[in-house]
C-alpha cells in the first residue's frame, strides 16, 4: 500500500459466511471512498478468512495497522470531549499537561513518567470486557468504542489531596476524599450570601468559605474536624427549632393573629388544628395544650393522624383568641429516631394541608346523626349532606366529600384516615363509568350546584370522569389539561360492583360509591348504605370564597432533633460566658452557656430585618445581637424596665420608642422630646429631635464595622 501510495483501503469483516444486509450496507458505504480503482482497494471478508497474524495486527494498538485503527477509534470516541484540540483526538504524547491528557478519552496520564499515553480501554473490542474494566474507568460509547471516561476540572486530582487543595477552585470532599469544585467560590460578600446554606463570608480574610458544622445528625457533627457540637437549646431561631427527647417545646410561641381579606381577626370559627404534617411517629409524638382550659378551649388529640384539634368550650371564639391558644401548644416526643418533624397550624375545625392548600377532616359515622338523628349507620348521601352543610363551612369555604386527583392528595388522605371512609366518587349515573361528583371536580364535570350545595345531582348529572371498567380492566380517563392519565388508587381487582350478600344493598343495587379502605388507604366500591363504613373525609377548597388569605390562616415550622453549631460557648464558666459577646448564660445543669440569639445572622442587613435583633457596633468585630427588651417574656417584667415597653400588637417586649406618646407622656419621658417644627407636634427621641438640619454627615468609625462590611479602603 505504501509503494502504491494508496490513500484509503477498506475492509469489512463479517461474522457469517453468507452476506447479510449489514455487511452489504457497510460495503456500499465504504467502497466508494476507497482509492481508485475501488475493487482493488476493498475487501469484504468473513472473519475466518483473515489470517490470525493480520487479525492480531489490526487489534494490536502497537502494530503498524492497529495503531491507525486505535487512533481512528479514539478520534471517534473523543468527539467534542477534548476542547484542547478542538474536539479531535491527537496522539497522546502530544498532551504535555495532565488536564489536557485526562480530558482526552483516548489517553491516560502516567504519574511515574509525568507523560500521557494511550488508554488501556482502547484494547477492549467487546462491550462486556470494556464495562468490566472499572480500574481504568472504561466506558463503552457509540455502540462500538471502548474509551476511558474523560476527567475534567477538579476530578483530575482525585486521590491527590495535596494537589487538589493547591488548586484555587478545588477542595477535598470530607465525605469521600474525592476532589470536587469549591462550593463557595465567590468573589464578594453579596455573591457569598446568595448561598446561605452552604457558604459564609469570612470578614477577617475577606473571602467566601464553606459554612462549618452543616451536619444534620449528631454522630457526624461531633466527629467533624470543624470543631462542632450538637446543640439542643430550644428554640434556636424563628424558622427552625430544636427539640430534645422527653422535653416539651412550643413550636409557635410568638404566634399572633394577622389577616387580610374580607374577614378580620375578630372573625369567629368553630376550631383550629395543629398537625404533625411530616415525620410523625405514632405512639411517641404528642401535641398538647395544657393552658387551653384556662383560655376557654378544649383540646382533643387524635393519635392516628397526629392532629390536635382545638375548639371553644363555650361560645365560638375569634381568630385572635385561637392564635393565643395555638401559641401555647407543646410538642413532646419519646422517640429515639432523631428524625425531623414538620408541624403546621391553621384556623378552622379541620387541618389545612400545606401540600394542597385545602382543608381535610375525618369524621366518624356518628356525625351523620347531625343529618338524621335516628341514623345508626352513615350512608354516602348523609355524609355528603353533613360535609356541605352551612354549619360546617370554614371561613367562607363550603365542604364536600373528598376528591383525589393527585398522588400527593391521596397521601394526605391516607395519613389522616382513622377508619374506612366515604369519598366523592360514584358510578351510579352509568355503571362502570366512575366520576368525581363533589367539589370543584364535580363542577368541572358539568354539575350545577344549587345554593348551599357542593355536589352533583347524581341521578341526572355526570361529574368529572376519571376512568371506567372493573378490576384489572379499569382504564383511567385522560386529563384534558395535561394529556396524562387521571389518578386512581383502586385496590386489587377493584372496583368490582359486587352483587352478592353484604351488609347493605349489594345484591339489589351493586356497588356504586367509592370509599377508602383501612388502614391501606386504597380505594374500593360499596353500596351507598353499607353498614360497615366507619366515617368519611370532608374537604374544603374550591367551593366558596375564603375570606382571609390562605397564608394568613396557616403557618408551618420545622423541628430538628438538634443543630450542629460551632464549638463556642460550650463548657465555659459563667465569667467566660458573660465576657463572650457571642454567648449567653442561661444557667441550669445541662448546658448553662449557650450561643446567644441572633449572633449567627452574618451581616447587618439581615440583622436589621429581624425585629428582635440589632447590629451591635460596640464590640469588635461588630455582630448581630438580640435586643435587650426581647429577653423579657411577660408584660409584668417588661414594664419594670425603663427602656422597654410591652407591645400588644406583636405580643412581646420591645424597645421603648417615643413615637406613640402624647405631649404629656412625651415630656415625662427623659429620652423623648416634643418637636413642634412640623406644626402639629410630634414626640421624637431627643438625640434626633434636637439635631439641626444637616447637609453632610462625616462618620469617624473606630469599631472596624465599615471595613468588615464594605472592605478595607
Amino acid at each position: 500500500l505504501d509503494t502504491e501510495q494508496v490513500k484509503v483501503f477498506g475492509v469489512v469483516a463479517r461474522k457469517n459466511a453468507q452476506h447479510t444486509k449489514a455487511d452489504l450496507d457497510a460495503e456500499a458505504t465504504l467502497k466508494p471512498i476507497t482509492s481508485d480503482p475501488h475493487d482493488s482497494h476493498f475487501q469484504n471478508l468473513q472473519i475466518d478468512e483473515i489470517p490470525d497474524k493480520v487479525l492480531g495486527d489490526i487489534c494490536d494498538p502497537n502494530g503498524l495497522f492497529g495503531s491507525l485503527v486505535v487512533g481512528a477509534a479514539a478520534q471517534q470516541g473523543a468527539g467534542a470531549a477534548n476542547p484542547a484540540s478542538g474536539g479531535v483526538h491527537q496522539p497522546c504524547p502530544q498532551h504535555l499537561d495532565q488536564a489536557g491528557c485526562l480530558a482526552d478519552p483516548g489517553c491516560v496520564w502516567f504519574d511515574n513518567s509525568l507523560s500521557c499515553g494511550d488508554s488501556p480501554c482502547l484494547h477492549h473490542c467487546e462491550e462486556k470486557n470494556c464495562t468490566a474494566d472499572t480500574a481504568n474507568g472504561c466506558k463503552w460509547t457509540n455502540g462500538t468504542i471502548c474509551v476511558r471516561e474523560p476527567k475534567t476540572g477538579c476530578e483530575i486530582y482525585n486521590g491527590k489531596p495535596a494537589d487538589c487543595e493547591a488548586q484555587k477552585d478545588c477542595q477535598v470532599d470530607k465525605d469521600n476524599s474525592t476532589c470536587i469544585d469549591k462550593k463557595c467560590n465567590r468573589d464578594n460578600e453579596q455573591g457569598c450570601l446568595a448561598d446561605p446554606d452552604d457558604c459564609v463570608w469570612n470578614n477577617l480574610n475577606q473571602d467566601c468559605v464553606e459554612r462549618p458544622c452543616k451536619e444534620t445528625e449528631e454522630g457526624p457533627c461531633v466527629a467533624s474536624t470543624d470543631g462542632c457540637v450538637w446543640q439542643t437549646t430550644i428554640p434556636l431561631n424563628s424558622t427552625v427549632s430544636a427539640y430534645a427527647r422527653g422535653q416539651p417545646m412550643t413550636p409557635f410561641p410568638t404566634l399572633t393573629c394577622t389577616v387580610s381579606g374580607s374577614c378580620s381577626c375578630s372573625e369567629t370559627v368553630k376550631g383550629a388544628a395543629v398537625d404533625i404534617e411530616e415525620g410523625y411517629v405514632k405512639g411517641k409524638d404528642v401535641l398538647a395544650c395544657d393552658q387551653c382550659a384556662a383560655l376557654g378551649f378544649e383540646a382533643e388529640w387524635h393519635d392516628v393522624p397526629g392532629v390536635l384539634y382545638l375548639k371553644s368550650a363555650g361560645a365560638q371564639k375569634t381568630l385572635t383568641e385561637y392564635a393565643a391558644a395555638i401559641a401555647t401548644v407543646t410538642f413532646t416526643t419519646t422517640s429515639d429516631a432523631g428524625s425531623p418533624r414538620t408541624i403546621s397550624w391553621n384556623y378552622g375545625h379541620a387541618f389545612l394541608s400545606s401540600a394542597t392548600g385545602h382543608y381535610y377532616h375525618y369524621y366518624t359515622k356518628s356525625e351523620c346523626q347531625n343529618v338524621d338523628p335516628k341514623a345508626t349507620d352513615c350512608h354516602w348521601s348523609q355524609a355528603q349532606a353533613e360535609c356541605e352543610s352551612a354549619d360546617n363551612m370554614i371561613l367562607g369555604l363550603r365542604g364536600y366529600l373528598m376528591t383525589i386527583t393527585t398522588e400527593e392528595e391521596d397521601r394526605v388522605a391516607k395519613m389522616k384516615l382513622e377508619g374506612q371512609g366515604w369519598m366523592g366518587a360514584s358510578d351510579v349515573r352509568e355503571e362502570g363509568k366512575w366520576n368525581w361528583v363533589t367539589g370543584p371536580e364535580g363542577a368541572a364535570g358539568g354539575c350545577v350546584y344549587a345554593s348551599g350545595k357542593s355536589g352533583c345531582n347524581i341521578q341526572t348529572e355526570t361529574g368529572l370522569p376519571f376512568g371506567e371498567g372493573t378490576g384489572s380492566s379499569f382504564a383511567p380517563a385522560i386529563d384534558q389539561t395535561t394529556g396524562r392519565d387521571m389518578y386512581d388508587n383502586w385496590a386489587n381487582d377493584e372496583p368490582n360492583d359486587f352483587r352478592g350478600p353484604c351488609p347493605g344493598s349489594c345484591a339489589t343495587d351493586g356497588e356504586d360509591y367509592g370509599h377508602f379502605l383501612w388502614p391501606s388507604g386504597e380505594w374500593n366500591d360499596y353500596p351507598g348504605d353499607h353498614q360497615q363504613i366507619d366515617g368519611y373525609i370532608c374537604e374544603w377548597g374550591g367551593v366558596g370564597d375564603m375570606c382571609v388569605d390562605v397564608d394568613d390562616a396557616t403557618g408551618v415550622t420545622d423541628l430538628v432533633p438538634g443543630v450542629c453549631v460551632e464549638k463556642i460557648c460550650i463548657n465555659d464558666t459563667e465569667t467566660d460566658c458573660k465576657a463572650n459577646p457571642k454567648c449567653e448564660w442561661v444557667g441550669g445543669n445541662v448546658q448553662p452557656c449557650v450561643v446567644a440569639p441572633c449572633v449567627e445572622i452574618p451581616n447587618e442587613k439581615e440583622c436589621d430585618a429581624d425585629p428582635v435583633c440589632h447590629w451591635d457596633v460596640t464590640v469588635s468585630p461588630s455582630l448581630c445581637k438580640e435586643k435587650i427588651c426581647n429577653k423579657y417574656k411577660d408584660p409584668a417584667t417588661c414594664s419594670t424596665k425603663d427602656d422597654c415597653m410591652w407591645d400588644d400588637g406583636v405580643n412581646r417586649c420591645v424597645d421603648k420608642v417615643c413615637d406613640p406618646f402624647d405631649r404629656c407622656d412625651c415630656k415625662a419621658e427623659p429620652r423623648c422630646f416634643w418637636d413642634t417644627s412640623s406644626g402639629t407636634g410630634k414626640c421624637v427621641e431627643s438625640r434626633y429631635g434636637q439635631c439641626p438640619t444637616l447637609d453632610v454627615v462625616l462618620l469617624l468609625d473606630g469599631s472596624g464595622s465599615m471595613s468588615q462590611n464594605f472592605g478595607r479602603h
